[in-house]
């Protein structure tokens, strides 16, 4: 499947939405900024059937990339993305180290 990531960022809180075919939301993680530094992922969800398609990886993945280019570093709240932050390898550059 291909996807679009889209990100709209403000002042205390921000989003990542992944757009399938016709702009339909796919998924979405939200954040809020703990201070200039670190970003903390308090919201993740993929829509129903789309489990399999990539949807959460190609998410996680815009995250770590806005991540490096902010110079900040993602505090995973939820269980779900600290499991994910354990176990992707590609992404422990911008991982809090104490979150895990």
């Amino acid at each position: 499947m291909e996807l679009k990531i889209v990100q709209e960022n403000g002042d205390e809180r921000g989003v990542f939405y992944a757009l399938g075919t016709n702009e339909s939301v796919k998924g979405i993680m939200t954040y809020i900024w703990g201070d200039d530094d670190h970003m903390l992922i308090d919201y993740s969800n993929v829509s129903c059937g789309f489990e399999n398609d990539g949807v959460e990886e190609a998410l996680v993945k815009a995250v770590a990339d806005y991540a490096r280019a902010k110079k900040c570093k993602v505090v995973p709240m939820s269980s779900k993305l600290k499991k994910v932050a354990k176990t992707d390898k590609t992404i422990q550059d911008v991982i809090e180290s104490f979150t895990l």
